[in-house]
């Protein structure tokens, strides 16, 4: 057996006593149930080696293109940093077969660092930030690790905790020549299947695991990368390195690369916090990602779907998936831009070991790579074999032992089939997996058990598949009251302590006796029962809606919102409860009648004026300034109504209107001759529009300013009479300012929020959150909104199909509405859901100039806003609403009406999106009014 091999049970006692021994590949009879066979005799090296190879044939040439600023560093520049990291690590007392904890996200420095460990030999341990200090504390007594490395600011948390930690810091001052010659001195012993680097894995089985990666087998999985992709030396191009280098599909990347000699481009921030704006700059060729980063990046084109940019700049040509299986709608949209979409499959254990080629994709489908051997065991489990799978787990012989066969194939976890066509067919996973909104998975047997050694608890089941967060259904035999649920409560507080944050139990239910039969299932000949997770589902349909039913207070757990980061809790906690403090700004009964007027325009009766700045700032508070908006927005009420023959109710992109959502959170401009990357102007809630570092920083004290100039606002409104009915909405972005405003239900900071087409998510934080307000509510639909997305949005928004509680604000654009619109319209219909269709001719027909000037056509505004009327009413529905971005002053931002291109410098003053002056509005509302 694989597992008893001397030299695992060696690697298995740890390293200070030397170099790791080469691990032979025991060679037996294939599988009597062969599924195929493919042999290819790859020379294999050794990673460091690649890296050598590179740097001996192009020291001149670019191997990492970062994005903060750093510039561009060559091989020749990436070695002697390499170097100087080896002088450094031998200074500190690291020998080979040490092992090192890298604990940083930060790319550049990671691949130095593991560079500089694969030629001394010392085994690095890659590990994110997000892991907990306990799960930290816990892999470094388990490897024996000798130390720490991180970032300054992770280092001062670790050295809090107790872990001993340096900040590598080096010095550029050798030469190439003796920076070439200490990375050939200390490689000079390195072996392919020696042990290369130990990333941490739930495994196939959920029970946390080390496995072991070696030389051969990093360079395998790089090389298969490379072959799907279509990847070679002749055209190496650019890679986007979107994942941290803190797990194997990152070290899989960083081998490919070195393998074609690619320049590697790092983003200032990695997953799904990779700044679109940052991909396009550094112009990549290819990537290998998890599904939620090009999710990410998808979700940040959104709001850009019209614009003649390129999704991920011009010189893509393919994107690898793996860890996950990708959405399948974002294949057509990558192949609309040019892109090949190649799927990859493969644990961290064994490497990849299939995948589609680049212009052979095939939903569901994966073709074996070269030199793997692939059979099937009695239960449909895919069993591999090849001379580069993963060593084992550190320190884990047992579990080493147990993922092999006696004969040395592998158990890979995963169940499928061979089809006619010689294809491979995945079909599920062996262990009972739940796939989480994250991209990961929890195995729910480890935690159950877990909770059913609890002594209260006779039985556990565990719920979370495809929801938000883990939840548990507990069968007690004791009678069920409040101190029964506050001792479980304890010591569930306990086990979550062990757990990562996916994995927590966060809402549980006690049971009164045991489970029903149904949730159990029989397997095998000793009638061991296992969990009926689909009967499951049936028999406890009541009692799973209690545990997901949406609380206030949820939306925190949710994805969406953590873009707005503000790192002293304390701070913000204080701001927040001032705000609290704070008269609402809006009343109820206010809130109320606008209700009612949404639900005459749904029946027709009435239509919607919603208007207003793009972002208001808090200058705009002067009454001369608030009066101008109210005036120009009543003249345009009158208008509609002349028009119309109709009613018009009003709502101002006023008083909150301070968070705007950006395409890229990052902006970089050229500032006395240096390219400057900061964080993009959110609005005056959030940050300042001056380009400075400190005007840019997020500052949580402007969450108290904003609800005061709110106020300001409100009241110079009230103080004209001529503005009694006129209600206010703003964009609900930033949830910590609207959560603070929260009073017996109502989100009083305004009459009527909205969500934005980047945040409206079903499962992401900003719907959770107005799920649970009784305003009426807007959500901004693009033109890639599905008929399905818009049927939940409906129901999570307003269960009770309450007539003027729902707003579905359409922004296609001109170009895109005939196609995108109508489905939704029949959709709608069809379930018989009360809405109010208002529709933004704006933000879908947005295009920059040849200057590089954001601006908008009246014409396309107008097309737009005609065509959803007539659309509408050809559906049977009625377009009750319009909604545009307004100024009262004479400004130059739109083309049109007198103003052409070369006139758009002349009074361009908006901070984010370009308005309507008060002609062009005018234009624009008659013409509508008059053949709309």
């Amino acid at each position: 057996m694989l597992g008893n091999h001397p030299s695992v049970q060696a690697l298995s006692r740890c390293a200070g006593e030397g170099p790791y021994s080469k691990l032979g590949f025991v060679q037996t009879k294939i599988s009597d149930r062969p599924i195929t066979s493919y042999m290819l005799n790859l020379q294999f090296q050794t990673v460091d080696a690649l890296f050598r190879d590179s740097v001996r044939r192009s020291p001149k040439k670019v191997f990492l293109r970062s994005a903060d600023c750093r510039g561009d560093t060559t091989y020749a520049q990436a070695a002697i940093r390499v170097a100087e990291t080896i002088h450094r690590l031998q200074q500190l007392g690291f020998v080979r077969g040490d092992k090192i904890i890298i604990y940083a996200d930060d790319v550049v420095d990671s691949i130095y660092l593991l560079l500089a460990a694969f030629h001394l030999g010392v085994l690095p341990i890659p590990l994110a930030p997000s892991f907990s200090v306990d799960y930290i504390r816990g892999v470094a007594k388990r490897t024996e690790a000798k130390g720490f490395w991180a970032r300054a600011i992770d280092a001062a948390r670790l050295q809090q905790s107790g872990l001993p930690t340096v900040c590598l810091d080096v010095q550029t001052n050798v030469g190439l020549d003796q920076a070439f010659e200490l990375m050939a001195a200390v490689a000079s012993h390195h072996g392919v299947q020696d042990a290369l680097v130990i990333t941490p894995t739930s495994g196939s089985t959920g029970e946390p695991k080390l496995p072991i990666w070696s030389h051969a087998q990093l360079q395998r999985a790089g090389h298969n990368l490379c072959q799907a992709l279509g990847w070679t030396s002749q055209d190496p191009g650019r890679a986007l390195v979107a994942n941290a280098l803190t797990h194997g599909l990152g070290l899989t990347l960083l081998s490919a690369i070195l393998e074609v000699g690619a320049e590697a481009c790092i983003p200032s921030q990695r997953d799904v916090n990779t700044p679109l704006c940052e991909a396009r700059e550094l112009d990549f060729t290819y990537s290998f990602m998890t599904p939620r980063v090009i999710r990410s990046l998808h979700q940040q084109y959104i709001d850009l779907s019209d614009s003649s940019e390129p999704f991920l700049g011009p010189s893509v040509r393919a994107i690898g998936f793996a860890g996950a299986p990708p959405p399948v709608e974002l294949f057509p949209f990558l192949e609309e831009h040019g892109i090949e979409p190649v799927d990859i499959w493969g644990s961290s254990e064994t490497g990849n070991v299939a995948g589609s080629t680049k212009g052979d994709w095939r939903s569901g489908l994966l073709r074996p790579f070269d030199g793997i051997d692939i059979s099937r065991s009695t239960t449909s489990e895919l069993m591999l074999r090849a001379s580069h799978l993963f060593l084992g787990y550190y320190g884990d012989e047992a579990s080493t032992a147990k993922a092999y066969t006696s004969d040395g194939q592998y158990h890979s976890g995963d169940v499928g089939e061979l089809t006619p066509e010689g294809l491979l067919h995945l079909t599920g996973r062996v262990a009972d997996v739940f796939n989480t909104f994250e991209g990961s998975n929890v195995y729910p047997g480890r935690i159950e058990n877990m909770l059913e050694a609890i002594p209260l608890i006779d039985q556990a089941i565990l719920i979370g598949d495809r929801r938000p967060y883990c939840s548990a259904l507990l069968s007690v035999k004791e009678h069920i009251d409040q101190n029964l649920y506050a001792t479980v409560q304890a010591e569930l507080d306990s086990i979550n302590k062990k757990l990562e944050s996916i994995e927590q139990v966060q809402r549980f239910l006690l049971h009164a006796g045991p489970f029903p039969s149904a949730a159990y299932e029989y397997v095998g000949s000793a009638q061991k029962a296992k969990r009926n997770r689909a009967n499951i589902e049936v028999n406890f349909d009541a009692e799973i809606k209690v545990l997901y039913a949406v609380r206030p207070g949820d939306w925190r757990r949710r994805k969406g919102h953590e873009f707005l980061t503000y790192p002293d809790v304390a701070e913000l906690n204080h701001v927040l409860s001032l705000v609290r403090a704070k008269p609402p700004l809006v009343a109820p009964t206010d809130v109320d009648q606008l209700k009612q007027e949404l639900a005459e325009a749904q029946q027709g009766k009435r239509f919607v004026l919603q208007a207003g700045d793009c972002a208001e700032t808090f200058k705009s508070c002067e009454p001369h300034e608030v009066l101008k908006k109210i005036n120009g927005l009543l003249h345009l009420s009158n208008v509609l109504t002349q028009g119309m023959g109709l009613p018009v109710t009003v709502m101002g992109r006023m008083a909150g209107q301070y968070a705007k959502p950006r395409s890229s959170l990052c902006e970089t401009r050229i500032v006395d001759g240096v390219s400057v990357t900061l964080p993009s102007y959110l609005g005056d809630l959030v940050n300042d529009v001056a380009f400075t570092a400190e005007a840019r920083r997020f500052d949580v004290r402007r969450l108290l300013r904003a609800a005061e100039h709110a106020a300001l606002t409100l009241n110079q409104m009230r103080a004209s009479a001529s503005s009694s009915n006129v209600f206010v909405c703003h964009e609900g972005l930033n949830l910590y300012y609207e959560s603070a405003q929260i009073r017996d239900g109502y989100d009083l900071s305004t009459h009527m929020p909205w969500i934005g087409e980047r945040h409206r998510g079903i499962d992401g934080a900003h719907v959770e959150f107005y799920s649970v307000i009784k305003n009426p509510v807007g959500v901004k639909l693009g033109p890639n909104s599905k008929p399905d997305d818009v049927l939940r949005l409906c129901e999570r928004l307003n269960p009770s199909n309450e007539p003027g509680k729902m707003v579905l604000i359409t922004r296609m654009g001109a170009t895109a509405i005939e196609r995108a619109l109508p489905p939704l319209l029949t959709t709608v219909r069809d379930a018989g859901i009360h809405v109010l269709w208002v529709c933004d001719p704006m933000h879908g027909n947005t295009y920059v100039t040849a200057h590089g000037t954001k601006t908008r056509r009246i014409t396309d505004i107008l097309a737009e806003a005609k065509s959803a009327a007539s659309i509408c009413a050809a559906a049977g529905s009625w377009l009750g609403g319009l909604h545009l971005e307004i100024s009262p002053d004479d400004v130059t931002e739109c083309v049109g009406v007198h103003v052409e291109e070369a006139d758009l410098h002349k009074n361009y003053t908006s901070a984010c999106d370009p308005r309507l002056n008060p002609a062009q509005s005018f234009e624009v509302v008659h013409s509508f009014s008059q053949g709309g």
